[in-house]
């Protein structure tokens, strides 16, 4: 670019490669203002119906976010070919933050070329497969790709790679995870980025134990070595009170490396250790970290409010605007949330609410839901309505977002009304087009539990399946939990035995012992006991723990049918 400047000031006029490698210059540099002055002189040359030249202005155009001129200069190419038609499928990609919507505009074009018999080489495959969301259409790109390959004889292994990970990731992304792990099991050669896009692909649509599954067997393959990226999504696959075990020994790992001192996975610990319920630990990491920013903060706020902490998380948010640091969207969610955990804070989450507003956050999906649990779980409806009115009224939520608004809004009110509003509401969401998942009907079970409506909560469970929704662990766990308390013992005990194979578990059996020692029914209580240690041995110390507090309790009384 000085060479550049040079020869304009000495009247020098380059010639068509040098106006190439200008243009690729002021790509690589994002310098949109200099690269429109070589576009001008280029024009001003005429060198511009050159279709290399004009495909390095329009990736430029596209490298800086001005896709309204790559438009034009790619319109203006005679016969675009698939360099051209790959360099605006690009800009399209680049302008993803910058014009919304571009990522189903990438796809598009991405059809128009092929409807323009164009054939699309590696790196387009790679650019319409980055902004791809949707799984008819990746399947449709994959199946091209293939075409692709038998036609021209490509073995080339550096391109399986790089398209091999591209699959993943945006099978990943689509949530299609048998998907991704047949291209990742086909790929001749892996490479550091191909494990940890499959890791992040397993850990980000909650299958943590494949995920670390796939994190060991990196180890044991032993080609490469776990990078910042890879402790990123390991750590997030460990943010489960089952997998502590994991997690410790992974951080043990991160730092052997030296890389648990890095902010960024740090952070990702403390979330980690949170998650795990290990607060101590989280406290311990966050301690260690020496330049600490938003994310860290909100990290450790996120912490205590998940292990009911509130009192922490404020004292925390407090110290961290002093320090100086920016507060996000994501830190007020941690915040609000928080509140949400301890209602001697809802003054706080008040306050917090009136901030929101000024800030202009309310607009967010998450800062939004957030404020409706707060106002939800402390068991104020009409504020809780308002927020939810607001919400409902914004053209700009999609579905997916308005389910989760629905959901938290059905809890509230299974919690703190009654059952015919609950299900009014239900009823609501079903005519709004609103699919009813399984968080709906586990928030209108846990509410029945709450209040101890037994008749309601056996009708909810039994509605599950009228709407095609399989009832998980949580549901039949839920329910149990709700007949045992509510006295149902015989009823709870043989829910539990009627349950699948893959729900029924220790934690089930131990439930229904705690509801026989508070109803006092000693021999059902003995049954429990003996199915809890039969599925897990190593908890059999605390089956007979609560098993002699049974009988301590009722030494006087016992009750056997």
């Amino acid at each position: 670019m000085a060479l550049f400047r040079q020869m304009q000031l000495e009247g020098i006029a380059p010639d068509r490669r040098m106006f190439v490698a200008l243009g690729n210059a002021a790509a690589a540099a994002r310098d949109l203002e200099q690269g429109r002055v070589i576009h001008r002189c280029a024009q001003e040359s005429g060198y511009c119906r050159d279709s290399q030249l004009a495909t390095a202005i329009l990736n430029m155009y596209g490298k800086c976010g001005d896709i309204r001129s790559a438009r034009v200069v790619f319109d203006a190419i005679a016969a675009p070919g698939v360099v051209a038609w790959t360099a605006l499928i690009s800009a399209r990609s680049e302008s993803r933050e910058i014009s919304p919507g571009s990522s189903e505009g990438a796809i598009h074009l991405f059809r128009s070329m092929q409807l323009q018999g164009v054939a699309p080489n590696a790196v387009t495959f790679l650019a319409a497969l980055s902004n791809c969301n949707d799984l008819r259409l990746g399947i449709w790109i994959h199946s091209l790709y293939d075409d692709s390959r038998s036609r021209t004889g490509i073995e080339l292994e550096e391109i399986d790679v790089v398209v091999g990970t591209a699959l993943v990731a945006m099978y990943g992304r689509v949530g299609s995870l048998s998907s991704a792990s047949s291209v990742f099991l086909v790929m001749p050669e892996k490479n550091t980025v191909t494990w940890n896009t499959m890791i992040a692909a397993y850990a980000q649509n909650g299958h943590h134990k494949e995920a670390l599954g796939v994190y060991w067997r990196m180890l044991l393959d032993g080609q490469h070595r776990p990078s910042k990226v890879t402790f990123l999504g390991v750590f997030q696959a460990c943010q489960s009170p089952q997998f502590l075990v994991h997690g410790r020994s992974i951080h043990s790992q991160s730092t052997e490396k030296g890389l648990s001192h890095d902010t960024a996975v740090a952070t990702t610990i403390v979330s980690m250790y949170g998650k795990c319920g290990n607060l101590d630990g989280a406290r311990e990491v966050f301690a260690g970290i020496q330049n600490r920013d938003s994310a860290c903060w909100t990290a450790m706020i996120g912490a205590c409010a998940d292990n009911g902490d509130s009192a922490s998380s404020v004292m925390l948010f407090r110290k961290m605007e002093h320090e100086g640091n920016p507060v996000r969207k994501v830190t007020l969610v941690a915040l609000l949330n928080a509140c949400a955990a301890d209602s001697s804070f809802l003054e706080v989450g008040r306050a917090l609410h009136k901030r929101v507003v000024v800030l202009g956050a309310i607009s967010d999906t998450l800062v939004a839901n957030a404020l409706l649990s707060m106002y939800g779980k402390s068991g104020k409806l009409k504020q809780a309505w308002e927020i939810f009115l607001a919400i409902s009224s914004s053209v700009a939520w999609d579905s997916s977002a308005m389910l989760v608004t629905w959901n938290t809004l059905i809890a509230a009110f299974a919690v703190h009304s009654d059952p015919a509003s609950t299900l009014e509401l239900f009823q609501m969401m079903l005519l709004e087009g609103i699919g009813a998942d399984g968080r709906t009907f586990m928030g209108m079970l846990d509410g029945c539990t709450h209040t101890g409506r037994v008749e309601q909560g056996c009708y909810y469970f039994g509605l599950m399946r009228d709407h095609w929704i399989v009832p998980e662990k949580e549901h039949y766990g839920c329910l149990a939990d709700l007949l045992g308390r509510a006295g149902w013992l015989l009823e709870a005990e043989e829910f539990i035995k009627k349950m699948p194979a893959s729900v029924v578990d220790d934690f089930k059996w131990m439930s229904l012992l705690g509801a026989c020692k508070m109803h006092g029914d000693v021999s059902r209580a003995e049954r429990a006991a003996k199915q809890a240690v039969q599925l897990n041995s190593r908890n059999s110390a605390a089956a007979y723990v609560a098993l002699s507090s049974v009988y301590v309790a009722n030494s006087t009384k016992l009750h056997r049918p």
